[in-house]
């Protein structure tokens, strides 16, 4: 793919999101299936199949850890923002730049999975160092800040570290403050999908909050998981 134009001489290692885009795989995506094999009890050094993806997504991961230490999805370093003023410019989205969700997902999984540790503390100042005004945390490729906040909130907890306390707390407060009376969260998606996206921002808080746990009213019982793995509003 073209991450390798900046990545030369790394072993492939990553997964791409959607279907037929083998070429173009993405941080983010891979750090998700590496979460989801280590729950699933492999481990980078089992043995297996599975183990040995692993052990290569990890290396793959820590060559696309960007010069300030933070993730983008399909590229590393791709900051030049004089691009953005060619005249051939026009369609979109030219950079890739780092962003707190994909960091996050990455840190999550450097910490699971027993990735670099030199490239997980890069990842974790990093993110600590996005932390916005009030507690927040944007996310770009999801629902804005209450997806951003989630995968902080779960990376964060997972790091497992005192000094982020005070951080899940503040992230804790500000998905609160956002709330609306059904029980949703003010963003750009649907209420079903923030709904859900938002109980992983109040699950790692460290304290529970009355209408901040997702098992209280008045959101309990207002979405449900279907077979193929989605939500579905009641």
């Amino acid at each position: 793919g073209d991450w390798a134009v900046h990545v030369p001489g790394v072993t492939p290692g990553g997964w791409p999101f959607e279907f037929y885009n083998d070429q173009y795989p993405d941080t983010d995506d891979t750090a998700v299936v590496l979460c989801a094999l280590d729950a699933a009890g492999h481990r980078r050094d089992d043995g297996s199949k599975a183990g040995a993806a692993m052990a290569r997504a990890l290396d793959w991961l820590r060559a696309m850890q960007g010069s300030d230490g933070g993730y983008a999805a399909f590229d590393r370093d791709n900051n030049r923002h004089w691009v953005e003023r060619l005249p051939i410019s026009d369609f979109g989205e030219v950079l890739d730049l780092p962003s707190p969700d994909v960091t996050a997902h990455v840190l999550e999984a450097f910490t699971r999975c027993g990735g670099d540790e030199l490239a997980r503390r890069r990842a974790l100042i990093w993110l600590r160092a996005s932390e916005e005004e009030e507690g927040a945390y944007f996310g770009r490729l999801g629902g804005n800040y209450v997806y951003g906040g989630a995968a902080a909130a779960t990376a964060l907890a997972a790091a497992g570290e005192r000094a982020d306390k005070e951080r899940l707390l503040r992230l804790g407060r500000w998905v609160q403050r956002h709330l609306h009376p059904t029980g949703a969260s003010a963003s750009q998606c649907s209420p079903t999908t923030i709904r859900a996206t938002s109980a992983g921002a109040r699950r790692p808080h460290p304290r529970p909050a009355g209408r901040c746990c997702p098992c209280s009213p008045p959101w309990r019982g207002r979405a449900s998981w279907t077979p193929r793995g989605s939500w579905r509003r009641r």
